[in-house]
């Protein structure tokens, strides 16, 4: 019995996530704060950047990075309206990492909840371009759906791979 034990809890360290992918996520779960304002094209409109937003985890540093080929490049337009879409780039130096997405979001009073699942139909194993509508991010329509959220991309095992702030419009 106690071999048993002790293999069982061997077996669950070993899945355990490390301390700063822990670490990572929790300050991923404080509310949004500021945002990297981006163009339509994804260029960065001003120098003043939040140095908070879209980190890549410990888990994914060196193998995947947001943006074309390897360049980093926020997510875009930053705001973004009701109306149009958030565009996310994301390449896998190391092919095959995740084969899904699961994009969640926070808002500014705390609210959680899913903004929307890529499955592995969806998911390539180098280069993705995702577009979400601003009104997904939202929830909804009107003035009371403008605001800043923060918006999490989780791979299909649950695992955080970054995070940013988002303001829509």
């Amino acid at each position: 019995m106690a071999v048993l034990l002790s293999w069982g809890t061997l077996a669950m360290t070993g899945c355990s996530k490390s301390d700063d992918q822990q670490q990572f996520e929790q300050e991923a779960h404080r509310l949004p704060e500021n945002i990297t304002r981006t163009d339509a094209a994804g260029h960065i409109e001003n120098e003043v950047t939040d140095p908070d937003d879209w980190r890549i985890s410990p888990m994914y540093q060196g193998h995947i990075s947001l943006g074309s080929l390897g360049e980093f490049q926020p997510p875009f337009p930053n705001p973004v309206d009701l109306n149009s879409s958030l565009n996310i780039q994301i390449y896998q130096r190391s092919p095959d990492r995740f084969n899904a997405l699961h994009i969640q979001k926070i808002d500014s009073l705390g609210n959680t909840g899913s903004v929307h699942y890529f499955d592995s139909n969806t998911i390539n194993s180098t280069f993705n371009d995702l577009s979400i509508s601003g009104d997904l991010i939202a929830g909804g329509q009107g003035s009371s759906a403008s605001g800043l959220y923060r918006i999490l991309l989780y791979d299909g095992r649950n695992n955080l791979i970054t995070y940013g702030d988002i303001r829509v419009r």
